[in-house]
C-alpha cells in the first residue's frame, strides 16, 4: 500500500522520538517532496528547520503549508516562531494542542513557550498516551484572555539570558491560575550564567568559574587563558577559548553581538590528559545521572566527544549510569544535591566534573539541558535506561501535581 502524508509524518516523529533525529529530518523532507500539496508535511519540515536553527527555511516551509491550508494552526504558530528567530514582527495563534493518544481521560498540561529560541526541548518529556498538552506562545497571548483549561503547568522557558521578557509575560500570564506551576518564570529568571555562578559560589564542595558580563571592548583588556561565549547559545555555539590577544581578537571575528561573558578557564583534565563532562538531571529534587562525555578537546560535548570511537570511555560511562554515586563519591554527589537545593527548580540538568580535589566544578546547570534517547544501535543500548528513568520521573512527578486541585493558600 502506497504511503501517505500522514503515514510518513508519524514515522517522522517515531524516528525523532527514537532519538533518531538525522533520519526523522530527512524523511520529513522526502515527504515535501513525495507530497508537495500537503500542508503537514510542509509543517513537519519547518518543525524540523526550527529544531536545526535554520528559521529562514522554518519560515518558507510554514509559508508553504499555510498556503495551502490558512486554517493549520500549528503551522500558523510555528511561523510565528519562525519570524521570531529571524528578527520579524510575529503574528499568530497563541495557542497549539498537541493530540492526546490515549484511551482515558488526559492529564491536562499547559506549556507557555516562547517565540524565541529560549524553550526547553519538550518533545520526550510527555508521555501523550497520559497527557494532553497544550503550547502557549506567551507572546502572542493577550493578558486579559483566559488561561487555556489545564490541570498543571510546566513552564518551558527555560533560558534566563535570552529570554528575559517572555519570562516576564509568563508570570503575568500565569498569575490567575491556581494550579501548580512547574519551573515557575520567576525561579528560571534566576538561571542566567552569570547569576547561577554568583548563587553558586559558596556551597562547600562546589567550585564554578567566575564569569562576567562584558561588551566587545572590554574583551581586549582581558588576562588570557579565557573562555569567551555569546548569551542565549548552547551546544558550544559561538563560545571560544582565547590564549592570547591574538586570539580573543579572532574569537570577537567569531562571536555576535556587542555583550559577550568572560568565562575563566579552569583546567580540569585528568590524570590522562582527557577531558570529562558528566550531565545529571534533576527531577522534583532527586538526582538522575543521563550521559557522561569525554573528550581530548576542552570544548566538551556528547555529540563531538570520542564516545563511539572509544570502548574505554563508553565503558567509563555505563558504570557512572548504573551507579552514579559510587563513581562520583559521596561528598561530589552531596554538593550536587547542595546545588540543585539552591535552584528551586522541578526540573533542571547539572554539566560538571571533578577537580583533582574531588570538588565539583560546575559547568552549566540550567532547565534547558536536553533528554534525548542515543541512536538506535545496540552500541549505546546501555544509555537508553538513564533516558528512561528520567522520562519515568517527569511522568510521575506531573502526576503527582496534576492531582493537587489547587494551590496551598
Amino acid at each position: 500500500m502506497e504511503s501517505t502524508a500522514e503515514d510518513l509524518a508519524r514515522e517522522a516523529e517515531r524516528l525523532h522520538r527514537a532519538g533518531n533525529s538525522a533520519d526523522a529530518f530527512s524523511l520529513a523532507l522526502e515527504a515535501v517532496r513525495r507530497f508537495p500539496r500537503s500542508s503537514l508535511s510542509h509543517t513537519n519540515a519547518g518543525y524540523f528547520y526550527i529544531l536545526r536553527g535554520e528559521p529562514a527555511l522554518a519560515l518558507r516551509s510554514y509559508e508553504s503549508a499555510l498556503r495551502l491550508s490558512p486554517d493549520n494552526p500549528e503551522a500558523r504558530r510555528g511561523l510565528a516562531v519562525a519570524k521570531t528567530q529571524c528578527g520579524m514582527a510575529a503574528q499568530g495563534d497563541s495557542i497549539a494542542a498537541a493530540p492526546y493518544r490515549g484511551s482515558g481521560t488526559p492529564v491536562r498540561v499547559l506549556v507557555p513557550i516562547t517565540l524565541g529560541s529560549g524553550n526547553i526541548v519538550t518533545e520526550r518529556l510527555f508521555d501523550d498516551r497520559i497527557f494532553a498538552v497544550t503550547k502557549l506562545a506567551v507572546e502572542l497571548h493577550p493578558v486579559d484572555a483566559p488561561l487555556p483549561e489545564h490541570d498543571v503547568v510546566f513552564n518551558a522557558i527555560g533560558d534566563a539570558d535570552s529570554s528575559a521578557h517572555a519570562l516576564d509575560l509568563a508570570y503575568e500570564l500565569l498569575a490567575p491560575t491556581h494550579k501548580r506551576v512547574l519551573n515557575e518564570p520567576r525561579a528560571i529568571a534566576d538561571t542566567g550564567r552569570r547569576e547561577q555562578a554568583a548563587r553558586l559560589a559558596d556551597l562547600t564542595d562546589v567550585r564554578v568559574p567566575k564569569i562576567d558580563l562584558i561588551n566587545r571592548s572590554q574583551a581586549r583588556d582581558l588576562a588570557t587563558p579565557v573562555l569567551l561565549r555569546a548569551p542565549g547559545y548552547h551546544a558550544g555555539e559561538h563560545f571560544e577559548r582565547a590564549e592570547s590577544a591574538e586570539q580573543i581578537e579572532r574569537a570577537l571575528e567569531q562571536i555576535p553581538g556587542d555583550a559577550l561573558f568572560a568565562i575563566e578557564f579552569l583546567d580540569v583534565r585528568d590524570a590522562r590528559g582527557g577531558y570529562a563532562k558528566y550531565r545529571v538531571m534533576a527531577v522534583d529534587g532527586r538526582i538522575y545521572p543521563l550521559h557522561l562525555a569525554i573528550s581530548r578537546d576542552w570544548k566538551v560535548h556528547y555529540f563531538s566527544a570520542q564516545m563511539a570511537a572509544e570502548p574505554e570511555y563508553r565503558e567509563r560511562e555505563a558504570v557512572f549510569l548504573r551507579d552514579p554515586q559510587a563513581v562520583l563519591g559521596e561528598r561530589a554527589w552531596n554538593a550536587l544535591s547542595r546545588v540543585i537545593e539552591r535552584e528551586q527548580l522541578h526540573y533542571a540538568g547539572i554539566d560538571f566534573t571533578l577537580d583533582a580535589d574531588g570538588r565539583v566544578v560546575v559547568f552549566e546547570t540550567n532547565a534547558t539541558m536536553a533528554v534525548r534517547y542515543p541512536p538506535d544501535d545496540p552500541m549505546w543500548a546501555y544509555r537508553r535506561p538513564a533516558v528512561d528513568a528520567v522520562l519515568d520521573a517527569m511522568r510521575a512527578m506531573l502526576l503527582r501535581y496534576s492531582s493537587i486541585a489547587t494551590l496551598p493558600p
